[in-house]
């Protein structure tokens, strides 16, 4: 393989990341965190308020508006859209220039392009950033703009940057504030920059105290653009989002110490090369880079793992900042592998290593295509002949090689079958989703909902109480309000059309006083749930006065 150039690696991660990414991005249903996101973007749109976004009718300044903003450009190019696959171009290529900023960050950290591309391949090959470059929500962008500055930082220190080097850090750590606010700070920031001070005590940063104080004073000013003008317009609401957000860390979604300890799961056919890069007095002998540069990525990782798990609100994506450093271990790993076996020079745990390798990978050849079969075929009733034939004898193809690869022992080739498979597999997956996911013969969301059922001048409500479901109301494209019995009947009084949105008979959930006045007509009914028909349907219905 070619790597003497960048060419043939930064092909491969492009090639990469269009599959992983971009390949048939819009067949994965809109969540409720990226509902939010795309209902304000189109809003900002309507409304042609680009400083003050509004989501279903209201205020939104949960999040900086960066991510939404760039959802906004999209629907305004393409004349208003509700088309997933253009709306989450933005996160796709944000995707991808996270896994090329990751390339340059260990071409710079190392000046080994294999060791770079490795490193690269892992995180672009990760099936948590393969779920994340999936979503048109916040999460990719902030981490994608900390890892560039961070890399800038790098180059600065190391390649004595220029004065536009440290515009460049201040530009990206602004912009990834203004993507998820502190969170990459937090997350990957702090970690790296706890890293850098334990193993190189500060190094090359002496002589650049004034250029790195221009650049966080870069940073606070676009920072602080954005939420500076909503404290002069709207302080109250600012507050109050401001009290809500920092509670929702220690309130929300609660999750016990060890929740992101099964990080490695996360690498799939990278586990063996994954967990033996963490045994530091195995892996330290072992590694592509220099000593110091491996304990820097190992403190770097070990810290994030800890800040993580310290909070407690927890979500799978948020693992994501933890898993770049996890990425550079793996990749140097790898890369210090590959120089002991072509030296020859390799010892017993090696080999088992190597060899534990290619039976995973070869275990996942084998077992990939029969569970497509059995889900497409047996469960869901999906699937051609023609593909399953297919598909078969690549993933056959790939058992056999490996272990072809194996007897060469060549680490290289090795690695890049598995990244084929990985490849393949998520080719296959996209490919299938609706067949495979979808076993749910009445499963039916809202944007499939008759424009006839409701008009323009349709008031529309959620019966049952809680936050407003945003998934509703980017489907429906219209505003949803929380039910009020007598906001309804003094509408229903001046003749207004309303409908409301209920779970199960909305009967059940009036008064009996409210049943006396009014009737009720079930125009439609909704399933959300995949796998199987649900038995309490999501009920559409139109609501008026007794006659």
């Amino acid at each position: 393989m070619n790597f003497k150039s960048h060419t043939f690696p930064l092909l491969l991660l492009v090639v990469l990341s269009c599959v992983s990414f971009f390949y048939k991005c819009g067949v994965i249903p809109v969540d409720m965190m990226e509902a939010r996101n795309l209902v304000a973007a189109r809003e900002i749109v309507d409304n042609n308020d680009w400083l003050i976004p509004t989501m279903n009718g209201e205020i939104r300044l949960a999040k900086p508006p960066l991510p939404t903003w760039f959802a906004a450009l999209v629907t305004r190019a393409a004349g208003g859209t509700d088309d997933l696959s253009l709306l989450r171009i933005p996160n796709a290529i944000s995707a991808t220039l996270l896994v090329l900023f990751l390339y340059g960050f260990c071409w710079t950290l190392s000046k080994d392009r294999l060791m770079a591309f490795m490193a690269a391949a892992m995180l672009g090959s990760n099936i948590l950033l393969f779920e994340v470059g999936h979503k048109a929500s916040w999460d990719i962008f902030c981490h994608t703009f900390m890892l560039a500055a961070l890399w800038a930082f790098l180059y600065a220190i190391r390649e004595k940057g220029t004065l536009s080097v440290f515009v460049v850090i201040g530009v990206f750590l602004g912009l990834s504030f203004m993507s998820k606010g502190p969170v990459s700070f937090f997350s990957l920031f702090l970690p790296f920059a706890a890293g850098y001070f334990w193993v190189y005590k500060g190094s090359g940063m002496k002589k650049r105290w004034p250029q790195l104080v221009f650049s966080l004073v870069l940073c606070l000013i676009i920072s602080a653009a954005w939420p500076l003008y909503i404290a002069i317009y709207h302080p109250e609401a600012l507050l109050a989002v401001t009290q809500q957000e920092s509670g929702a860390w220690v309130n929300r979604h609660v999750q016990p110490f060890w929740y992101y300890w099964n990080f490695p799961l996360f690498s799939t056919v990278w586990l063996t090369f994954t967990l033996a890069a963490l045994v530091k007095p195995y892996a330290e002998k072992r590694t592509g880079i220099s000593v110091s540069d491996y304990r820097f990525l190992l403190v770097w990782f070990g810290i994030a793992i800890l800040l993580l798990s310290a909070i407690p609100e927890k979500k799978p994506r948020y693992l994501l900042p933890a898993l770049i450093p996890l990425a550079m271990l793996g990749g140097s790993f790898l890369r210090g592998l590959a120089d002991v076996f072509k030296k020859g020079t390799q010892v017993r745990a090696d080999e088992v290593l190597l060899f534990l390798h290619t039976l995973l990978t070869s275990v996942f050849a084998v077992l990939l295509p029969g569970t497509l079969f059995y889900f497409l075929r047996f469960q869901n009733g999906g699937g051609s002949t023609f593909f399953f034939i297919v598909a078969g004898l690549v993933y056959g193809a790939i058992a056999a090689a490996a272990w072809r690869v194996y007897r060469k022992r060549n680490v290289v080739g090795l690695s890049l079958l598995s990244l084929f498979l990985l490849l393949f597999t998520f080719f296959t997956y996209m490919y299938s989703y609706r067949d495979l996911i979808f076993a749910n013969p009445e499963y039916k969301t809202m944007s499939q909902a008759a424009l006839a059922v409701l008009p323009e001048d349709v008031v529309l409500y959620q019966m049952e109480g809680g936050v407003i479901n945003m998934v509703h109301v980017w489907e429906l494209n219209r505003h949803i309000r929380e039910w009020r019995s007598d906001e309804v009947l003094s509408l229903l009084r001046q003749e207004k059309p309303v409908a409301v949105i209920s779970k199960g008979d909305p009967a059940a959930f009036l008064s009996k006083k409210m049943n006396a006045e009014v009737e009720i007509e079930v125009v439609d009914r909704f399933d959300y749930k995949k796998s199987k028909p649900q038995k309490e349907k999501i009920f559409l219905s139109r609501i008026s006065l007794k006659k």
